[in-house]
């Protein structure tokens, strides 16, 4: 039997401010740095919310805010504009969780962000 579970949950820092996209459905792209257990290392997770939640997430969702998302990691593919085909990895959000208070969230300075 096949075990058929893909949950993923991170905790990290919005390295620019949500972009929305309208379509068939809304759509919110970001992207989380996450700070990892070895020293200097930082991976990057691009991230997307989908329908409602993109919605209600997006006007909150601003660079240097801390946030714990959760959801599933999902196979993307995109064309570079020199035409180079990659291939990765993203998180399709079912939940987030604010880290950053709404207070510290008006009172961030991009050039307090390192990322």
């Amino acid at each position: 039997m096949a075990i058929k579970i893909n949950h993923c949950s991170l905790g990290g820092y919005l390295t620019a401010d949500a972009k929305i996209t309208e379509g068939d459905k809304t759509r919110a792209n970001f992207c989380v740095a996450i700070n990892t257990w070895k020293e200097n290392v930082t991976l990057f997770m691009n991230c997307t919310a989908w329908g409602k939640l993109a919605d209600d997430v997006c006007p909150n969702l601003y660079k240097g805010n801390a946030v714990f998302v959760h959801g599933e990691l999902a196979p993307n593919t995109w064309t570079a504009e020199d035409g180079t085909k990659h291939d990765g990895v993203q998180l399709n959000v079912r939940d987030i969780t604010y880290l950053t208070s709404k207070d510290q969230a008006e009172h961030t300075a991009d050039d307090d962000i390192p990322y």
